[in-house]
């Protein structure tokens, strides 16, 4: 059996979680001075075994730690002989924020700005985000980098008429915008005094 000292882990790598293996034998009782792997498949994840060899209560623990923010299930595996137990702990407080104007007129540039932060707030930088337009409006570039501020600006064209949403995706989470983008000929009559008294 495999347990977990909470079910998620905060993204800015400042805490650990507990894990610990219980080893029983056949007749279902824990037993000493039995040697116990633990291991992940996440690069972005750490464990430091406290105790490889479970003492006199069948027990032997590690620390889970992070050292990547994004937002994603890390499963630990602890395994003795040909027996094997995992455990799932979500990464979980990463934040991305996506700002701009809601609305613009066709062929006008608009620029948005996404800020990416760890859970304790700090910014994270030199991390590549993805940005969409679900109706193809043109895009300043579809991947953007955060700067020194945990920040990537971006441009948007209104080339689509209607309601577009601009999305960034980056680090497991995702912000969007909607923009409604309208044209030139509709907004010169919704200004136009002639729509009321001609």
């Amino acid at each position: 059996m495999l347990f977990r000292s909470a079910p998620t882990i905060d993204s800015d790598g400042g805490a650990t979680v507990t894990l610990t293996a219980f080893v029983k034998n056949s007749q279902n009782r824990l037993i000493a001075n039995q040697a116990v792997n633990f291991s992940t498949n996440d690069v972005g994840a750490g464990l430091q075994v406290t105790a490889s060899t479970t003492d006199s209560a069948g027990i032997a623990s590690a620390l889970l730690s992070i050292t990547e923010p994004s937002v994603r299930t890390i499963t630990v595996a602890a395994s003795v002989g040909g027996l094997e137990a995992t455990v799932n702990v979500d990464v979980v407080g990463t934040k991305l924020t996506l700002s701009g104007p809601t609305s613009m007129v066709s062929n006008q540039q608009i620029e948005f700005t996404a800020a990416l932060r760890d859970s304790s707030g700090a910014p994270l930088r030199d991390r590549q985000l993805s940005v969409n337009s679900l109706a193809g409006n043109t895009l300043s570039a579809t991947v953007a980098t955060t700067d020194s501020a945990g920040q990537a600006k971006f441009t948007v064209t209104g080339v689509v008429a209607g309601v577009d949403t601009i999305s960034v995706l980056g680090l497991g989470v995702l912000a969007s915008v909607d923009v409604d983008v309208r044209s030139e000929e509709h907004t010169s009559e919704l200004q136009s005094p002639c729509n009321l008294v001609c």
